[in-house]
């Protein structure tokens, strides 16, 4: 088994171990713990936003049909209404940006566009009705999904919920992945201190793997055949699937490929990428196992085209 005579291309490859992919359980956690998982519901929402007429410009909430005619060489006068009453013909009232429009209103002038003259207020540009207004609903409606089911949380999603009081929400349970390097040669960096090869891999899987699930380092494995089987079999005891790296080519002391076949079937190996040609993959105790290169360059190359 040690010769991969065929390349199967990345497109067969994903579909090879997407047939495989799973859902996890799932969990409820605060809107604001829930950066990069996963959306386990549709997410309606329970309120309008925003949640009545505000003024989106600072100035003047007027009745815009008061400002016709209104123009740099000819202003139109207003009276000031410094109380939040109902709006009349002939009134405007100073409001900031986002504060609700009093009753009456419909329009906000900008300030720059305005003159206070004691308690009259000169206008030098018309304004519509709804100008600088957001109404109630504007953005999102009650009853509106504003986030679907399946969709990975980035920091402006968070910045909806909030926005929509959806203090909590459900997700799918972080899988658990367990991460493997191989090879007689390699130093843990982290208590060698010393000169030699350095295991990088399981390092930036680590890092990798934190977007997607929770890893799981589960140290260096000696080019041993045996031992590589056993380290698998404990590994797949704990976690959900495995990271291999290292012994994924086919020369005498790479027993990767051989170990997963043993323990479970291969799926493939061998994938039209480079680097990354010696990829494989395989399912054991019904998870999945990636064996990845050991080459640091190629191990990332695959595991952003396959994991």
């Amino acid at each position: 088994m040690k010769l991969f005579r065929t390349l199967i291309s990345v497109d067969e490859a994903l579909r090879t171990v997407l047939a495989y992919a799973k859902r996890t359980g799932q969990e409820e956690l605060g809107f604001d713990d829930a950066l990069n998982r996963v959306l386990a519901e549709d997410v309606h929402s329970p309120v309008d936003s925003p949640p009545f007429d505000r003024a989106a410009m600072d100035g003047y909430a007027i009745r815009g049909e008061d400002s016709f005619g209104a123009s740099p060489t000819k202003a139109v006068r207003l009276r000031i209404r410094n109380k939040r009453v109902e709006i009349g013909a002939g009134e405007g009232f100073p409001i900031q940006t986002g504060m609700p429009i009093p009753k009456g209103s419909n329009a906000v002038v900008m300030l720059e566009y305005t003159k206070e003259r004691g308690s009259d207020l000169e206008l030098f540009r018309p304004v519509t009705p709804g100008k600088n207004v957001s109404f109630i609903g504007e953005d999102v409606k009650k009853g509106d999904v504003v986030l679907k089911e399946g969709r990975v949380l980035r920091a402006h999603d968070l910045g909806m919920l909030a926005s929509i009081f959806k203090s909590t929400v459900r997700v799918y349970k972080r899988a658990k992945l367990g991460i493997i390097s191989t090879g007689d040669e390699l130093l843990d960096p982290s208590v060698a201190g010393g000169s030699g090869i350095a295991d990088v891999n399981s390092y930036v899987l680590t890092a990798l793997t934190k977007k997607i699930a929770d890893p799981r380092r589960i140290g260096i494995v000696s080019d041993d055949y045996e031992s590589i089987k056993t380290a698998i079999s404990a590994g797949l005891d704990d976690c959900d699937g495995l990271l291999t790296t290292g012994g994924s080519s086919v020369g005498k002391r790479d027993f990767l490929a051989d170990a997963v076949s043993d323990l479970g079937v291969i799926k493939f190996h061998g994938v039209a990428i480079r680097p990354g040609e010696p990829t494989g993959f395989g399912i054991i105790k019904d998870k999945p196992v990636f064996v990845l290169p050991g080459y640091p360059v190629a191990a990332i190359s695959a595991f952003e085209m396959l994991v």
